[in-house]
């Protein structure tokens, strides 16, 4: 068997850009937590 010479794929490109965008997501929430904004 002839292994992938790709083994940066679109899917776990994909799976990448997931993940950065779901921290930085919780990054904000936690940041609007310690420092809520004024009303």
């Amino acid at each position: 068997m002839k292994s992938n010479p790709v083994p940066l794929g679109p899917d776990l490109y994909t799976l990448i850009v997931v993940v950065i965008r779901k921290t930085i997501l919780m990054s904000s929430i936690v940041f609007k937590s310690l420092y809520p904004e004024p009303d």
